[in-house]
């Protein structure tokens, strides 16, 4: 389990964290969300943390194209960072597109599951937030095999 510091999280655990982050989410019924951690302390900001997560999972869910979605949320500990996952089962990104999805106003000009088109401001904030935490954000990705974001937070 992953539990927070309570000078940040009030002694919120990441299940908690993800639970509060998903009730924003529309998530549709089909959708499969998992939740994997180990015995962490993780000192950040949990409001940071909390907008980190909330856009990566809702455009997990939002441009999932599978009859099944999948979205997955881990975290580890390094010896100077805390390391989060968020992977997911949907179309991917292509190698040229992968650099451009964290370029502000820049959007890849494919509709999500509700036929809207994104912002292109989504990323570039998640990445400025990371940035905040003395971090950094990069993607893995194939195209129709999913995403995975790789988020390593500074001690």
């Amino acid at each position: 389990m992953l539990i927070f510091n309570q000078q940040y999280y009030l002694g919120n655990s990441l299940l908690t964290i993800c639970g509060w982050t998903v009730a924003y989410l529309t998530i549709p019924q089909e959708f499969r969300i998992e939740i994997m951690n180990s015995e962490l302390v993780l000192y950040t900001s949990k409001s940071i943390l909390a907008q980190v997560l909330l856009n990566l999972c809702s455009n997990a869910i939002k441009y999932n194209d599978k009859q099944i979605g999948e979205l997955s949320i881990s975290a580890f500990e390094n010896k100077n960072t805390w390391e989060i996952h968020v992977k997911d089962n949907g179309p991917g990104i292509s190698k040229e597109n992968q650099a451009k999805v964290f370029d502000l106003f820049t959007t890849l000009g494919v509709p999500d599951r509700y036929n809207k088109k994104g912002t292109g401001i989504g990323l570039s904030t998640v990445q400025r937030l990371v940035q905040k935490l003395n971090g950094s954000i990069k993607i893995e990705s194939e195209p129709e095999n999913g995403c995975c974001f790789y988020v390593s937070i500074g001690k």
